[in-house]
Order: C-alpha cells, then structure tokens, then sequence
C-alpha cells in the first residue's frame, strides 16, 4: 500500500472530526462527499446506500447533476455489465477499491452496452470504486469519476482507507438512529432530505433487517451446475443470445436457467443477481453453490 502524503493526511485530520459528528444520514453523506471531493482529482464524487428494504439503490453525486429518467432506465438495463462487479468476484471482496482499468481492457470495455449507451454519452472514462458492505445486501458504495486520465493505484489506497470511516460512520449514524426510534437511514434520505438522491440499480430484495444487527438474509437455495454457469456470464456482463452461443443452448433456455437463478437468489434483475453472485463468491467452479 502507497504512503498517504502530509497533504492528504492534513486532508483527513481536518475532514475526519466532522464525518463522525455525523448524526443523521444527511450530514453523514454531505461529509463523505465533501471528504472525497477533497482526497480526489475527480470531476465528480459519488456516495450511494444499498438497503435491500428498498427497491433501489439511492445515490448523490458532487457536483450534483439531473440525470433523466431515460439514462437511469438505461443504467439500470445494463448495470451488470460494470467492470468492477469483474473484478471484486476475482478478488473476492468488494471492500477492495479497484479502477475500472484493472478489471478489463479498453477495447473490451468499449464494446459494451453500458459503456456505450451510458458512460460515454456522460463523458466518463475512468472511475475508482469500493463497496463498504453491512451484510445480507446492504453496503453503501463510494467512487470517484473522471473523463480524462486514469486513476493510481495510490487513489485505490486512499479510497479504501477513508472508506474504512465512512463505513463506521455510517453504522454510528444507525446506531443513533435506532436510538431516536427513527425510520431507516434510507427512508430518511428519500422522505426527509434536500439532497437529490437518484434511484440507481435495483437491489436485491427479501431480507429481514434490523437497524442494530446486520443485516441477515436466508442461504440461497443451491445452484446446479449450469445455473452458476449463466450466473458467471452475467457477472461477465453478456446478453443471453451470447452466453447461448457460449454454452451450445437457445437463448431460451438461458432464460428459464436465470429465471430459476432470480427465485434462488431472491433477486428480481441481471444487476441484482450479479451483485448477489459478487457478494456470495458464487462462481461456476464453487461447488458450494
């Protein structure tokens, strides 16, 4: 792991103090992207909560921006075409802050829907990104995007470190929460805040939760053989026409294959079940599964 500079650790010292004052999931996200606004040479930050309570997962950017209704249909559509959902199964956690290039090539990453019909009409390039995760689908995401050079290894080590404190601070900001007898942190950000939280993919559903346990959810029923094998080509990010040809069957069967897949899972969409098969460390070769 890179060195943190005297500048960034100044950064933090300052920043820090402020994050874990947080007391409510409003002040918790304005620290966290003015702290990751401050570490990073981004043309924007982005913060966003997964709470398998909600349908979706809710996310604010810095500079904040609209984003119609068509490109997040679009976003939603092919979310689980991102690179990094790649990239995370092979480290085996999300909680390693990756770059975009570390999980596929350029040509390969071009070639995709989500690159083409998202990322390039919103002029971005590169992005560096960590998940900090809770338990039974719930975990809040960090990234920081550009549209010009790449990231550094050095800016993976600096996500990852400050994700370490905005995770605990966002536990702390639970635990008064539960305190005050109030509504969950994301109910808060879509009932109570001025912030403009923008629904993103969809999560995956039907977990009992608590706001002072983690977040449980029930072990999936086994997946055969063939079912983690369309599970690792959506991971992959390939369309059923694709991974039909890859497996020799219709893209028919493919369907019937992942529908089975959502019901065990208890997912409803190809982005929720990739981020289940993330999370899990479902593979095709994991006979655990």
């Amino acid at each position: 792991m890179s060195e943190v500079t005297t500048k960034e650790l100044r950064l933090m010292h300052e920043a820090l103090p402020e994050l874990y004052a947080s007391q409510d999931v409003k002040s918790l996200t304005r620290h966290a992207l003015d702290l990751l606004s401050r570490l990073f040479d981004a043309d924007y930050v982005a913060f966003a909560i997964a709470d398998p309570r909600l349908p979706t997962v809710l996310g604010v950017w810095q500079p904040s921006f609209e984003i119609s209704s068509s490109m997040r249909e679009t976003f939603q559509a092919f979310a689980h075409q991102h690179p990094l959902f790649k990239g995370w199964r092979r480290a085996g956690t999300v909680e390693r802050a990756l770059r975009l290039s570390e999980c596929i090539t350029r040509e390969s990453w071009e070639r995709t829907a989500l690159h083409n019909e998202y990322w390039r009409p919103m002029r971005m390039m590169s992005q560096v990104g960590v998940w900090k995760e809770f338990g039974g689908g719930h975990h809040i995401e960090l990234a920081a995007n550009r549209g010009t050079s790449d990231f550094t290894p050095h800016d993976s080590d600096k996500l990852a470190a400050v994700a370490q404190h905005i995770g605990q601070a966002y536990l702390n900001c639970k635990l008064i929460a539960e305190l005050r007898r109030q509504p969950s942190l994301a109910q808060q950000a879509m009932l109570h805040s001025d912030l403009h939280y923008v629904p993103m993919n969809s999560t995956a559903l039907g977990y009992d939760s608590s706001e002072l346990q983690p977040v449980t959810s029930p072990m999936p029923t086994a997946l055969t053989d063939r079912e983690r094998e369309v599970l690792d080509w959506v991971v992959e990010g390939k369309t059923n026409p694709e991974i039909a040809i890859i497996l020799d069957i219709s893209a028919r069967t493919v369907q019937k294959h992942l529908e089975r897949v959502f019901q065990k899972l208890s997912v409803e969409t190809r982005t929720a079940a990739a981020m289940r098969a993330v999370e899990l460390g479902i593979s095709a070769g994991d006979a655990r599964w």
